[in-house]
């Protein structure tokens, strides 16, 4: 037996290393990606409630603040949104007007625009890390909980949702207004 040989029998085996090193960083890497998955979603979900609660003001505007055609405008658009589980559009309508909401806000006639108030109830449907994103300890800088720009998310609101729907939720609100384009000539 030559002195070589017998150096490779005690140095360290490197055989399934690459096997371990999968092990260790795949799962890391798979949160990582649904995580960004979900993050993505979810400023869809932000957009989208965002553009809704504009259409809303801009049909309060046009239909004299008509609260039915207010809603119905925020659900058209918040539809696409909506989870359905591929059951088609009957069910993403109906989905759509249970989770979303849409109010007038009143603030007074002197600042001489229309503003409406909507809130959808977004369902988080990537797994594992949609627990993960419905708690409420977990805040983004979009989803703040204060009512102003950026307002929605990760509070009581939505851990009501998912108790509602049973699957996690999270509750978007958006605020938007719309100036009117005329003065009103009843109030000479």
């Amino acid at each position: 037996m030559t002195i070589g040989r017998k150096l490779r029998e005690l140095g360290p085996d490197c055989t399934g290393a690459a096997m371990v090193e999968f092990a260790l960083s795949f799962p890391l890497q798979l949160l990582f990606t649904l995580g960004i998955m979900q993050l993505s979603l979810l400023y869809i979900g932000h957009q989208v409630t965002t553009y809704a609660a504009f259409t809303a003001a801009r049909t309060a505007l046009t239909n004299d603040g008509n609260s039915t055609a207010t809603s119905r405008a925020a659900q058209d658009v918040c539809q696409w949104i909506v989870a359905s589980g591929g059951r088609g559009s009957f069910f993403l309508q109906q989905g759509a007007r249970q989770k979303t909401r849409s109010r007038m806000l009143d603030r007074g006639d002197r600042t001489g625009e229309v503003v409406v108030e909507v809130s959808h109830d977004f369902e988080l449907i990537i797994p594992v890390v949609n627990e993960i994103f419905a708690y409420p300890w977990k805040k983004f800088l979009w989803f703040g909980s204060d009512g102003g720009p950026g307002s929605g998310g990760f509070d009581a609101a939505g851990q009501a949702a998912s108790r509602r729907y049973g699957s996690p939720h999270v509750t978007l609100k958006k605020i938007a207004g719309v100036p009117k384009p005329w003065k009103d000539m009843r109030s000479r």
